[in-house]
């Protein structure tokens, strides 16, 4: 796919035409969790004013340098996330990449974020999983946690949709799994689990 993507590149004038195509590189290399190139592709649109470029690239930087937070590639992949956000404050996909971004340096900016994501988009399931997983992860409890069984339960089946038509995968599983470990079911979750780690190895 790469390869035909190269050679319509090599032969496209439209400057917006050229985009989406390099957008849809990144994207390849973003499924195969090659940031180095995804990082190469786009940065030569870091200039351009399409939030989703920018999203990309933001995201793309902060993860291939996630050992250096406080570095200065790290940061300027924030602030590209940043610019997605002030872009377009109804992307709930940007809010989930900045909080995933800030949780090695301020927790309280991870919460806002995840918080944010999921208040854009409540019937994801993976923005619920963020944001409870990050709270309970910083030692916030929730004694009213089942007044969200409706919540999980219904994530749970999404989830188990994407799962099916292989769509997700294996983060699909692994969500499902820690929704069943909060519902209390176990075994269930660590059916899950095993459905994911198969698939991974």
């Amino acid at each position: 796919e790469l390869s035909i993507l190269n050679t319509i590149l090599d032969n496209e004038k439209d400057e917006n035409q050229r985009m989406d195509l390099t957008l849809q590189k990144a994207r390849i290399h973003k499924s195969t969790v090659n940031w180095k190139d995804a990082v190469k592709v786009l940065m030569p649109y870091s200039k351009s004013k399409s939030q989703t470029i920018l999203k990309e690239l933001g995201n793309a930087l902060c993860r291939l340098h996630r050992g250096s937070p406080s570095g200065r590639k790290y940061g300027q992949g924030q602030g590209f996330l940043k610019q997605s956000a002030d872009m377009d404050p109804n992307d709930a996909e940007t809010f989930g990449f900045l909080a995933w971004s800030w949780e090695p340096l301020d927790s309280r900016k991870a919460e806002k974020y995840y918080a944010e994501a999921y208040g854009l988009r409540p019937t994801n399931p993976y923005y619920l999983a963020s944001f409870l997983e990050f709270e309970l992860a910083n030692g916030k409890h929730f004694p009213g946690i089942s007044l969200l069984e409706p919540a999980m339960r219904a994530a749970i089946r999404s989830c188990r949709a994407h799962a099916d038509v292989n769509i997700e995968l294996p983060r699909s599983l692994f969500v499902i799994g820690r929704f069943h470990l909060l519902l209390g079911k176990p075994d269930q979750g660590l059916s899950a689990y095993i459905e994911a780690v198969d698939i991974c190895l």
